[in-house]
């Protein structure tokens, strides 16, 4: 038994492997859950906080159809104000909660550019300019109902 001899110390007193322990498990918990909703997306399966989710998700669908009445209408007045409207920022927390892949994320990027883009075109009265930008918007949103998997369980797209 010649040699040095090493005291062990349990793990919980390791105060440093303790938090590497905690930021691995996170991690995994985390990871666990996203595949848990993509899992579940796949499947058709609405969660109760995806239902949550989607409800400010249709109203943001209902008015930017509004909006797109009364760009037609040429009202750019009224566009200005339905898209500055309350419903944008809930819009915005809803989707990026439902935007579980890397794909939907910047999908909803394009959607939120494109939002702003109709809105300060309509802001300055350039009507070719907003015409073009609520197409832009149309486009990029249905692609991010797709990424996110949630399409077939929105109306007026």
């Amino acid at each position: 038994f010649p040699g040095k001899g090493l005291a062990l110390i349990p793990d919980d007193d390791d105060e440093e492997l303790v938090m590497k322990a905690k930021a691995n498990r996170a991690a995994r918990i985390k990871e666990d859950r996203q595949v848990d909703k993509e899992f579940l997306n796949k499947q058709g399966i609405v969660t109760g906080q995806q239902n949550t989710d989607l409800v400010p998700v249709q109203k943001a669908i209902a008015e930017l159809a509004k909006s797109g009445s009364q760009l037609e209408a040429g009202n750019l007045s009224e566009v200005a104000s339905t898209i500055g409207g309350s419903w944008l920022s809930d819009f915005k927390s809803a989707a990026m909660n439902l935007s579980t892949s890397d794909a939907a994320k910047a999908s909803v990027t394009d959607v939120l550019s494109s939002i702003e883009s109709l809105q300060n075109s309509a802001k300055q009265n350039k009507m070719p300019e907003a015409k073009r930008s609520f197409v832009s918007m149309v486009n990029s949103l249905q692609a991010w109902t797709s990424e996110a998997g949630v399409a077939d369980k929105l109306r007026g797209l």
